[in-house]
Protein backbone atom coordinates (compact mmCIF):
# COMPACT_ATOMS: atom_id res chain seq x y z
CA UNK A 1 0.00 0.00 0.00
CA UNK A 2 1.38 3.39 -0.95
CA UNK A 3 1.17 6.44 1.26
CA UNK A 4 -0.98 9.19 -0.19
CA UNK A 5 -2.30 12.48 1.12
CA UNK A 6 -0.34 12.32 4.35
CA UNK A 7 -1.04 15.50 6.30
CA UNK A 8 1.28 18.45 5.73
CA UNK A 9 1.34 21.33 8.20
CA UNK A 10 -0.83 24.37 7.55
CA UNK A 11 2.21 26.63 7.48
CA UNK A 12 3.06 25.28 4.04
CA UNK A 13 -0.31 26.14 2.59
CA UNK A 14 -0.06 29.66 3.89
CA UNK A 15 3.44 30.08 2.51
CA UNK A 16 2.39 28.99 -0.95
CA UNK A 17 0.42 32.11 -1.71
CA UNK A 18 2.13 34.69 0.45
CA UNK A 19 4.67 37.17 -0.83
CA UNK A 20 8.10 37.01 0.77
CA UNK A 21 9.26 40.19 2.49
CA UNK A 22 12.17 41.96 0.80
CA UNK A 23 14.61 44.45 2.19
CA UNK A 24 14.21 48.19 2.42
CA UNK A 25 16.47 48.58 -0.61
CA UNK A 26 13.99 46.73 -2.80
CA UNK A 27 11.17 48.91 -1.51
CA UNK A 28 13.04 52.19 -2.07
CA UNK A 29 11.71 54.25 -4.98
CA UNK A 30 13.80 54.72 -8.08
CA UNK A 31 14.05 58.40 -7.14
CA UNK A 32 16.64 57.38 -4.55
CA UNK A 33 18.97 56.38 -7.36
CA UNK A 34 18.23 59.53 -9.32
CA UNK A 35 19.30 61.65 -6.35
CA UNK A 36 22.42 59.66 -5.57
CA UNK A 37 25.68 61.54 -5.51
CA UNK A 38 26.43 62.36 -9.18
CA UNK A 39 29.70 61.25 -10.65
CA UNK A 40 31.95 63.92 -12.21
CA UNK A 41 31.02 64.33 -15.88
CA UNK A 42 33.05 65.80 -18.70
CA UNK A 43 30.60 66.87 -21.40
CA UNK A 44 31.67 67.51 -24.96
CA UNK A 45 31.73 71.11 -26.11
CA UNK A 46 29.26 70.24 -28.89
CA UNK A 47 26.56 68.83 -26.57
CA UNK A 48 27.08 70.81 -23.38
CA UNK A 49 24.65 73.65 -24.09
CA UNK A 50 21.90 71.34 -25.35
CA UNK A 51 22.22 69.19 -22.21
CA UNK A 52 22.04 72.25 -19.96
CA UNK A 53 18.91 73.43 -21.80
CA UNK A 54 17.38 69.97 -21.27
CA UNK A 55 18.29 70.06 -17.59
CA UNK A 56 16.59 73.44 -17.19
CA UNK A 57 13.39 72.11 -18.78
CA UNK A 58 13.42 68.98 -16.64
CA UNK A 59 13.80 71.01 -13.45
CA UNK A 60 10.99 73.29 -14.53
CA UNK A 61 8.88 70.25 -15.53
CA UNK A 62 8.33 71.82 -18.94
CA UNK A 63 6.85 68.60 -20.31
CA UNK A 64 5.97 70.04 -23.71
CA UNK A 65 9.54 71.13 -24.43
CA UNK A 66 11.36 68.05 -23.14
CA UNK A 67 10.99 65.65 -26.14
CA UNK A 68 12.44 68.16 -28.57
CA UNK A 69 15.29 69.06 -26.24
CA UNK A 70 16.09 65.37 -25.72
CA UNK A 71 16.27 64.82 -29.47
CA UNK A 72 18.48 67.87 -29.91
CA UNK A 73 20.87 66.81 -27.16
CA UNK A 74 21.07 63.23 -28.44
CA UNK A 75 21.90 64.46 -31.95
CA UNK A 76 24.88 66.41 -30.57
CA UNK A 77 26.14 63.80 -28.08
CA UNK A 78 29.74 62.77 -28.81
CA UNK A 79 31.08 61.00 -25.70
CA UNK A 80 29.70 58.51 -23.12
CA UNK A 81 29.34 61.28 -20.52
CA UNK A 82 27.01 63.16 -22.88
CA UNK A 83 24.78 60.13 -23.28
CA UNK A 84 24.94 59.37 -19.54
CA UNK A 85 23.85 62.94 -18.68
CA UNK A 86 20.95 62.86 -21.15
CA UNK A 87 19.77 59.47 -19.88
CA UNK A 88 19.95 60.60 -16.25
CA UNK A 89 17.67 63.52 -17.11
CA UNK A 90 15.33 61.14 -18.96
CA UNK A 91 15.33 59.02 -15.83
CA UNK A 92 14.03 61.96 -13.81
CA UNK A 93 11.35 62.62 -16.43
CA UNK A 94 10.28 58.97 -16.27
CA UNK A 95 10.06 59.13 -12.47
CA UNK A 96 7.96 62.31 -12.64
CA UNK A 97 5.64 60.66 -15.19
CA UNK A 98 5.58 57.30 -13.39
CA UNK A 99 6.57 55.76 -16.74
CA UNK A 100 8.36 52.52 -15.90
CA UNK A 101 9.07 51.60 -19.53
CA UNK A 102 10.92 54.87 -19.97
CA UNK A 103 12.55 54.35 -16.58
CA UNK A 104 14.11 51.05 -17.66
CA UNK A 105 15.14 52.47 -21.04
CA UNK A 106 16.92 55.38 -19.33
CA UNK A 107 18.62 53.02 -16.90
CA UNK A 108 19.78 50.82 -19.79
CA UNK A 109 21.40 53.81 -21.48
CA UNK A 110 23.02 54.92 -18.24
CA UNK A 111 24.33 51.39 -17.74
CA UNK A 112 25.83 51.34 -21.21
CA UNK A 113 27.60 54.60 -20.41
CA UNK A 114 29.12 53.84 -17.04
CA UNK A 115 26.41 54.22 -14.38
CA UNK A 116 27.21 52.69 -10.96
CA UNK A 117 25.62 49.26 -10.59
CA UNK A 118 24.20 49.92 -7.11
CA UNK A 119 22.11 52.84 -8.40
CA UNK A 120 20.85 50.85 -11.37
CA UNK A 121 19.85 47.90 -9.22
CA UNK A 122 17.51 50.13 -7.21
CA UNK A 123 15.97 51.40 -10.44
CA UNK A 124 15.44 47.92 -11.89
CA UNK A 125 13.99 46.63 -8.61
CA UNK A 126 11.56 49.53 -8.48
CA UNK A 127 10.51 48.99 -12.08
CA UNK A 128 10.12 45.26 -11.52
CA UNK A 129 7.80 45.87 -8.59
CA UNK A 130 5.72 48.43 -10.47
CA UNK A 131 5.41 46.23 -13.57
CA UNK A 132 4.40 43.34 -11.34
CA UNK A 133 1.65 45.36 -9.67
CA UNK A 134 0.38 46.23 -13.15
CA UNK A 135 0.51 42.52 -14.06
CA UNK A 136 2.99 43.24 -16.83
CA UNK A 137 4.91 40.14 -15.87
CA UNK A 138 7.23 39.87 -18.86
CA UNK A 139 8.48 43.41 -18.38
CA UNK A 140 8.72 42.88 -14.63
CA UNK A 141 10.87 39.77 -15.04
CA UNK A 142 13.04 41.53 -17.61
CA UNK A 143 13.73 44.39 -15.20
CA UNK A 144 14.54 42.03 -12.34
CA UNK A 145 16.82 39.94 -14.53
CA UNK A 146 18.76 43.10 -15.28
CA UNK A 147 19.20 43.71 -11.55
CA UNK A 148 20.36 40.11 -11.11
CA UNK A 149 22.83 40.45 -13.99
CA UNK A 150 24.40 43.39 -12.15
CA UNK A 151 24.48 41.51 -8.84
CA UNK A 152 23.87 37.73 -9.03
CA UNK A 153 23.76 37.65 -5.23
CA UNK A 154 20.91 40.15 -4.97
CA UNK A 155 18.34 38.18 -3.01
CA UNK A 156 15.75 40.97 -3.22
CA UNK A 157 15.60 40.65 -7.00
CA UNK A 158 15.40 36.86 -6.76
CA UNK A 159 12.62 36.97 -4.18
CA UNK A 160 10.61 39.45 -6.23
CA UNK A 161 11.12 37.37 -9.35
CA UNK A 162 10.02 34.22 -7.51
CA UNK A 163 6.78 35.85 -6.37
CA UNK A 164 6.06 37.22 -9.84
CA UNK A 165 6.54 33.76 -11.35
CA UNK A 166 4.23 32.29 -8.73
CA UNK A 167 1.52 34.79 -9.68
CA UNK A 168 1.77 33.39 -13.20
CA UNK A 169 1.40 29.86 -11.80
CA UNK A 170 4.94 29.04 -12.89
CA UNK A 171 5.80 27.10 -9.76
CA UNK A 172 8.92 25.43 -11.14
CA UNK A 173 10.73 28.64 -12.17
CA UNK A 174 9.42 30.31 -9.01
CA UNK A 175 11.05 27.62 -6.88
CA UNK A 176 14.26 27.86 -8.89
CA UNK A 177 14.56 31.61 -8.23
CA UNK A 178 13.73 31.15 -4.55
CA UNK A 179 16.24 28.31 -4.21
CA UNK A 180 18.91 30.57 -5.68
CA UNK A 181 18.04 33.25 -3.12
CA UNK A 182 18.32 30.71 -0.29
CA UNK A 183 21.69 29.44 -1.52
CA UNK A 184 23.06 32.96 -1.90
CA UNK A 185 21.84 34.02 1.52
CA UNK A 186 23.44 30.93 3.09
CA UNK A 187 26.71 31.68 1.30
CA UNK A 188 26.89 35.04 3.08
CA UNK A 189 26.72 33.34 6.47
CA UNK A 190 23.46 35.10 7.31
CA UNK A 191 20.57 32.92 8.49
CA UNK A 192 17.93 32.26 5.87
CA UNK A 193 14.52 33.51 7.09
CA UNK A 194 12.13 30.65 7.78
CA UNK A 195 9.52 32.21 5.48
CA UNK A 196 11.84 31.61 2.53
CA UNK A 197 12.09 27.91 3.31
CA UNK A 198 8.35 27.62 3.92
CA UNK A 199 7.54 29.24 0.60
CA UNK A 200 10.08 27.14 -1.31
CA UNK A 201 8.85 23.89 0.24
CA UNK A 202 5.20 24.75 -0.30
CA UNK A 203 5.67 25.74 -3.92
CA UNK A 204 7.83 22.73 -4.80
CA UNK A 205 5.42 20.37 -3.03
CA UNK A 206 2.42 21.90 -4.77
CA UNK A 207 4.11 21.33 -8.14
CA UNK A 208 5.35 17.87 -7.09
CA UNK A 209 8.94 18.85 -7.87
CA UNK A 210 11.79 16.61 -6.64
CA UNK A 211 13.36 19.76 -5.20
CA UNK A 212 10.78 19.48 -2.39
CA UNK A 213 12.87 16.75 -0.76
CA UNK A 214 16.06 18.79 -0.44
CA UNK A 215 14.25 22.01 0.43
CA UNK A 216 12.22 20.32 3.16
CA UNK A 217 15.41 18.86 4.63
CA UNK A 218 17.07 22.26 4.65
CA UNK A 219 14.03 23.80 6.33
CA UNK A 220 13.76 21.16 9.03
CA UNK A 221 17.48 21.21 9.80
CA UNK A 222 17.61 25.02 9.90
CA UNK A 223 14.46 25.28 12.05
CA UNK A 224 14.33 21.90 13.81
CA UNK A 225 10.96 21.32 15.43
CA UNK A 226 8.92 18.11 15.50
CA UNK A 227 6.30 19.76 13.29
CA UNK A 228 8.82 20.76 10.66
CA UNK A 229 10.43 17.32 10.65
CA UNK A 230 7.02 15.71 10.33
CA UNK A 231 6.19 17.91 7.35
CA UNK A 232 9.55 17.16 5.73
CA UNK A 233 9.16 13.42 6.23
CA UNK A 234 5.54 13.39 5.10
CA UNK A 235 6.47 15.20 1.92
CA UNK A 236 8.74 12.30 1.07
CA UNK A 237 6.07 9.78 2.04
CA UNK A 238 3.53 11.48 -0.19
CA UNK A 239 5.76 12.08 -3.20
CA UNK A 240 8.13 9.12 -3.32
CA UNK A 241 5.57 6.41 -3.95
CA UNK A 242 7.63 4.11 -1.71
CA UNK A 243 5.96 1.17 0.01
CA UNK A 244 5.83 1.02 3.81
CA UNK A 245 8.69 -1.44 4.38
CA UNK A 246 11.00 0.80 2.36
CA UNK A 247 10.16 3.71 4.67
CA UNK A 248 11.21 2.09 7.95
CA UNK A 249 14.38 4.17 8.11
CA UNK A 250 12.43 7.37 7.52
CA UNK A 251 9.92 6.39 10.23
CA UNK A 252 12.89 5.81 12.54
CA UNK A 253 14.04 9.36 11.89
CA UNK A 254 10.52 10.58 12.67
CA UNK A 255 10.73 8.71 15.97
CA UNK A 256 14.12 10.26 16.81
CA UNK A 257 12.92 13.77 15.98
CA UNK A 258 9.64 13.22 17.87
CA UNK A 259 7.79 13.82 14.62
CA UNK A 260 5.42 10.86 14.81
CA UNK A 261 1.86 12.01 15.28
CA UNK A 262 -1.33 10.00 15.45
CA UNK A 263 -2.42 6.63 14.15
CA UNK A 264 -1.56 7.57 10.55
CA UNK A 265 2.12 7.52 11.58
CA UNK A 266 2.31 4.93 14.34
CA UNK A 267 0.22 2.23 12.69
CA UNK A 268 2.08 1.99 9.35
CA UNK A 269 5.41 2.22 11.18
CA UNK A 270 4.53 -0.64 13.51
CA UNK A 271 3.10 -2.74 10.68
CA UNK A 272 6.24 -2.23 8.60
CA UNK A 273 8.45 -3.22 11.54
CA UNK A 274 6.47 -6.40 12.15
CA UNK A 275 6.57 -7.29 8.46
CA UNK A 276 10.35 -6.90 8.43
CA UNK A 277 10.86 -9.00 11.56
CA UNK A 278 11.44 -6.28 14.18
CA UNK A 279 8.54 -6.94 16.59
CA UNK A 280 10.37 -5.67 19.68
CA UNK A 281 10.88 -2.29 18.03
CA UNK A 282 7.19 -2.24 17.05
CA UNK A 283 6.19 -2.82 20.69
CA UNK A 284 8.45 0.02 21.86
CA UNK A 285 7.14 2.41 19.20
CA UNK A 286 3.49 1.78 20.05
CA UNK A 287 4.14 2.06 23.78
CA UNK A 288 5.88 5.42 23.25
CA UNK A 289 2.94 6.68 21.21
CA UNK A 290 0.48 5.66 23.90
CA UNK A 291 2.62 7.23 26.65
CA UNK A 292 2.69 10.50 24.68
CA UNK A 293 -1.11 10.36 24.22
CA UNK A 294 -0.56 10.40 20.46
CA UNK A 295 -2.43 7.11 20.04
CA UNK A 296 -4.71 4.85 22.04
CA UNK A 297 -3.92 1.16 22.22
CA UNK A 298 -7.62 0.62 22.85
CA UNK A 299 -8.22 1.35 19.15
CA UNK A 300 -9.31 -1.87 17.47
CA UNK A 301 -6.62 -1.70 14.77
CA UNK A 302 -3.84 -0.61 17.09
CA UNK A 303 -4.81 -3.13 19.76
CA UNK A 304 -4.62 -5.92 17.20
CA UNK A 305 -1.25 -4.70 15.89
CA UNK A 306 0.15 -4.28 19.40
CA UNK A 307 -0.93 -7.79 20.39
CA UNK A 308 0.67 -9.21 17.25
CA UNK A 309 3.93 -7.38 17.94
CA UNK A 310 4.01 -8.49 21.58
CA UNK A 311 3.42 -12.09 20.61
CA UNK A 312 6.19 -12.10 18.03
CA UNK A 313 8.60 -10.29 20.34
CA UNK A 314 8.60 -13.06 22.99
CA UNK A 315 12.15 -14.40 23.13
CA UNK A 316 13.19 -12.21 20.20
CA UNK A 317 15.79 -10.15 22.01
CA UNK A 318 17.56 -13.20 23.39
CA UNK A 319 17.63 -14.85 19.98
CA UNK A 320 18.88 -11.59 18.45
CA UNK A 321 21.82 -11.58 20.88
CA UNK A 322 22.65 -15.18 19.97
CA UNK A 323 22.41 -14.39 16.27
CA UNK A 324 24.75 -11.45 16.79
CA UNK A 325 27.46 -13.62 18.35
CA UNK A 326 27.28 -16.07 15.48
CA UNK A 327 27.29 -13.31 12.88
CA UNK A 328 30.35 -11.59 14.35
CA UNK A 329 32.37 -14.74 13.73
CA UNK A 330 30.82 -15.45 10.33
CA UNK A 331 32.48 -15.15 6.94
CA UNK A 332 29.55 -13.50 5.21
CA UNK A 333 27.89 -10.14 5.68
CA UNK A 334 24.19 -10.80 5.43
CA UNK A 335 23.80 -12.54 8.84
CA UNK A 336 25.65 -9.63 10.47
CA UNK A 337 23.35 -7.17 8.72
CA UNK A 338 20.22 -8.97 9.87
CA UNK A 339 21.47 -9.29 13.45
CA UNK A 340 22.46 -5.61 13.47
CA UNK A 341 18.99 -4.62 12.29
CA UNK A 342 17.34 -6.46 15.17
CA UNK A 343 19.65 -4.97 17.79
CA UNK A 344 19.23 -1.50 16.30
CA UNK A 345 15.50 -1.84 16.96
CA UNK A 346 16.21 -2.63 20.61
CA UNK A 347 18.42 0.45 20.98
CA UNK A 348 21.69 -1.52 21.27
CA UNK A 349 23.43 0.93 18.98
CA UNK A 350 27.06 0.06 19.75
CA UNK A 351 26.55 -3.66 19.09
CA UNK A 352 24.49 -2.93 15.99
CA UNK A 353 27.27 -0.68 14.65
CA UNK A 354 29.84 -3.43 15.22
CA UNK A 355 27.71 -5.87 13.23
CA UNK A 356 27.21 -3.39 10.39
CA UNK A 357 30.97 -2.89 10.18
CA UNK A 358 31.35 -6.66 9.80
CA UNK A 359 28.84 -6.56 6.95
CA UNK A 360 30.66 -3.72 5.18
CA UNK A 361 32.81 -4.96 2.34
CA UNK A 362 31.08 -8.34 2.16
CA UNK A 363 29.71 -9.05 -1.28
CA UNK A 364 26.46 -10.58 -0.03
CA UNK A 365 25.31 -7.48 1.88
CA UNK A 366 23.54 -4.40 0.48
CA UNK A 367 26.29 -1.84 1.06
CA UNK A 368 24.01 1.17 0.69
CA UNK A 369 21.60 -0.17 3.28
CA UNK A 370 24.46 -1.21 5.57
CA UNK A 371 25.93 2.30 5.52
CA UNK A 372 22.50 3.83 6.10
CA UNK A 373 21.85 1.65 9.15
CA UNK A 374 25.41 2.16 10.39
CA UNK A 375 24.84 5.91 10.17
CA UNK A 376 21.59 5.57 12.13
CA UNK A 377 23.28 3.51 14.85
CA UNK A 378 26.24 5.86 15.18
CA UNK A 379 24.04 8.95 15.18
CA UNK A 380 21.95 7.61 18.03
CA UNK A 381 25.02 6.47 19.96
CA UNK A 382 26.41 10.02 19.83
CA UNK A 383 29.15 9.46 17.24
CA UNK A 384 28.29 12.39 14.99
CA UNK A 385 31.45 12.29 12.87
CA UNK A 386 31.15 8.55 12.30
CA UNK A 387 27.48 8.88 11.44
CA UNK A 388 28.14 11.62 8.90
CA UNK A 389 30.90 9.57 7.24
CA UNK A 390 28.66 6.50 6.99
CA UNK A 391 25.67 8.43 5.67
CA UNK A 392 27.76 10.21 3.06
CA UNK A 393 28.95 6.80 1.85
CA UNK A 394 25.40 5.69 1.05
CA UNK A 395 24.94 5.17 -2.69
CA UNK A 396 21.94 5.68 -4.98
CA UNK A 397 19.94 2.81 -3.55
CA UNK A 398 19.24 4.60 -0.27
CA UNK A 399 20.67 8.05 -0.91
CA UNK A 400 17.50 10.11 -0.54
CA UNK A 401 16.59 8.73 2.87
CA UNK A 402 20.23 8.94 3.98
CA UNK A 403 20.12 12.67 3.19
CA UNK A 404 17.27 13.11 5.69
CA UNK A 405 19.33 11.45 8.41
CA UNK A 406 22.37 13.44 7.37
CA UNK A 407 20.40 16.68 7.59
CA UNK A 408 19.33 15.82 11.13
CA UNK A 409 22.81 14.75 12.26
CA UNK A 410 24.47 17.77 10.66
CA UNK A 411 21.99 20.18 12.23
CA UNK A 412 23.13 19.16 15.70
CA UNK A 413 19.51 19.10 16.86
Amino acid sequence: MKFVNTAIGTALGLALASAIPVSAQAQAPAAAAAHAAPRPLKLSSQAQKAIIDLQTAVKAKNVAAIPGLVAAAQALAKVPDDRYAIASLQLQVAIDADDNTALVAAADTMRANGAPGADLIRIYLHAGQKFGIAQQYGMATNALDKAISLDPNNTDALLLKSDLLLKQKLNGPSVEALTQAIARQKATGVAVPESWYQAAVARSYEAKLPAAFELSRQWASAYPTPTHWRDAINIYRNMSGAERPALIDLFRLARVTKALGGESDYLPFAEALIARGYPGEAVAVLQEGAAANSISLQSVTLARTFALAKGKSIGDRASAATAAKTALAGATGKPAMLAGDRLLGYGDYAQAAALYRVALGKADADQDLVNLRLGEALAQSGDKAGAIAALKAVGPGQAEIAKYWLAWVSSGA
